[in-house]
């Protein structure tokens, strides 16, 4: 799939087109750099959080990098499709990123209890 074709599924995406949304999804995984690439320009939140949603539907740990800088982002829906990214995906490697980040929080951030329930999550799926 080239870049153009990424920009165009991505766009249509955005206007809501769940047959973009699957096609996105089912792709290769060499997809992702070039989703990352349009996540990166994207101005509105709500496009954003779709295409993590779209990355994390991917299930593929080296992207735990990539959805633990989105935790960082204004938009809360795009933190949270983070979050839920890196509980689909758990491990040891979302976990610990996961507790790291919460350890950096200030308790009265809205982050912090979604963070804590998702490594409650995590922490279930190891025992």
């Amino acid at each position: 799939m080239t870049p153009n074709d990424v920009s165009q599924l991505v766009e249509s995406l955005c206007d809501g087109n769940d047959t973009a949304f699957h096609t996105l999804i089912q792709a290769d995984k060499t997809i992702i750099p070039l989703l990352a690439q349009q996540f990166v320009t994207r101005v509105c939140g709500a496009d954003r959080a779709r295409i993590i949603e779209v990355i994390w539907q991917h299930r593929d740990t080296a992207t735990i990098r990539f959805l633990a800088s989105a935790l960082n982002d204004e938009y809360p829906e795009v933190w949270k499709q983070a979050i839920d990214g890196l509980v689909t995906i758990g491990g040891d490697h979302s976990l610990d990123t996961l507790k790291a980040f919460l350890d950096q929080l200030n308790t009265d951030d809205a982050r912090s209890p979604w963070i804590a329930e998702a490594i409650d999550q995590i922490e279930s799926t190891l025992q």
